[in-house]
């Protein structure tokens, strides 16, 4: 039986910032993508809409940061509050900054740079629903377009980049809920914060942590962070459960004294999941689908595009070897390990310090006495800087 041929390159599945900046840097190398996804664009999507500024290299890589700068706001600060009242700040270098904007308007630029390539081809409304395998390595996936018809799409190698309820992960059965760090989040935007801040800033409270963003007219983006069995009583009522975890937080509750809601209160969760392995035979997984653990350090975004620039050489690579095996594309496993694993680990160890009162408010007294150590620590979690450069000289 001769074999179906491949139509494209690569699929990538989910046109998220991790989807569209692969599908990018795949074409610009003379790839031919096929980018899919459920939804239509410009799509609204809950999401603390921080990035670092690590996050500005890897977007001007693919020609989106002057756009991203026209529509987000700049920040130089981080500023955060422990359960106890003790505060420090943080500061970039001159020069540096983060920005922040509404994750629709992110995701439309993004998926705008991958759609103006001339090797991507854009499908929205489209479902994927399962994986085609043959001799035991992905070759596409089948799906269904807007009108229900159910359509098969092939390609040498299948990007997950679907998110935290990624089907390509689970097809592959290396999706995991993580044991112990699940959490929910609620959010929404309010106008009208004053005093007008200039980056983030964040409350850490018992038992949850608010970040409130600040964006360009005015505008906040404020998220409120829990146990996952802590949003169980107010499921149906998000609005009154958001005000009774403000109280939970007065200087966070202070902050919004005068502001107005614009919405209504979303929610997300649970959150905290990892793949017990990021690629397979003709497949790879990038972004929240290959893992995510908690919103508190603003990295979302950061290893979404990171994950997708390791994955593109991996990718490069193997197409160019005529080699999509399980084998070769561990390069990316292991690419990925060396450039985000410390990240994760940091992130383990700062959700360990926020989930003790005790320990948050004493390493926040401590930070706040050393200022370089605090703008270095904000460097790190930025993107500009390994986690390594936390540890002491010598």
């Amino acid at each position: 039986m001769t074999p179906v041929p491949y139509v494209w390159d690569a699929i990538v599945v989910g046109a998220g910032p991790a989807g569209s900046s692969l599908a990018a840097r795949l074409a610009s190398l003379g790839r031919s993508v096929l980018l899919v996804d459920s939804a239509r664009f410009p799509r609204d999507k809950m999401c603390g809409e921080y990035l670092g500024a690590g996050c500005l290299p890897l977007l001007d890589q693919i020609g989106a940061l002057a756009e991203v700068l026209r529509h987000g706001h700049r920040g130089r600060v981080v500023t955060a509050c422990s359960p106890g009242g003790v505060a420090f700040t943080s500061r970039y270098p001159e020069g540096l900054y983060s920005l922040s904007l509404r994750r629709a308007e992110l995701d439309s630029i993004l998926l705008q740079c991958a759609r103006r390539c001339n090797m991507v081809e854009v499908r929205e409304g489209f479902r994927a629903e399962k994986l085609l395998i043959e001799n035991d390595q992905v070759c596409g996936v089948k799906g269904r377009v807007p009108g229900g018809e159910e359509e098969a799409l092939r390609a040498r190698v299948t990007i997950g980049a679907d998110g935290r309820n990624s089907m390509v992960a689970r097809s592959l059965h290396v999706f995991r809920w993580h044991p112990w760090r699940r959490r929910f989040a609620l959010g929404l935007h309010y106008g009208g914060v004053q005093p007008a801040g200039e980056g983030a800033e964040v409350y850490v409270g018992r038992s949850l942590y608010g970040i409130l963003n600040h964006q360009k007219n005015g505008a906040v983006n404020v998220s409120i962070v829990l146990r996952e069995e802590g949003v169980g009583p107010w499921k149906g009522r998000l609005d009154a459960g958001f005000d009774s975890l403000l109280a939970e937080l007065p200087p966070l509750r202070e902050r919004l004294a005068s502001a107005q809601p614009a919405e209504s209160v979303r929610a997300l969760g649970p959150l905290a999941h990892y793949s017990t392995r990021v690629s397979a035979g003709g497949a790879l997984l990038v972004g929240d689908a290959a893992g995510f653990y908690d919103p508190f350090t603003g990295e979302g975004v950061y290893m979404a595009l990171e994950s997708a620039r390791l994955a593109t050489e991996v990718i490069h690579r193997a197409i160019d070897a005529r080699c999509l095996s399980a084998r070769f594309l561990s390069q990316y496993d292991a690419a990925r390990a060396v450039s985000l694993r410390s990240r994760y680990r940091l992130q383990s160890l700062i959700q360990a310090v926020v989930g003790c009162p005790r320990l948050m408010d004493f390493t926040v007294q401590r930070l706040h006495a050393r200022e370089p150590l605090a703008n270095r620590l904000l460097e790190v979690i930025g993107g500009l800087r390994r986690p390594s450069a936390l540890l002491p000289a010598g």
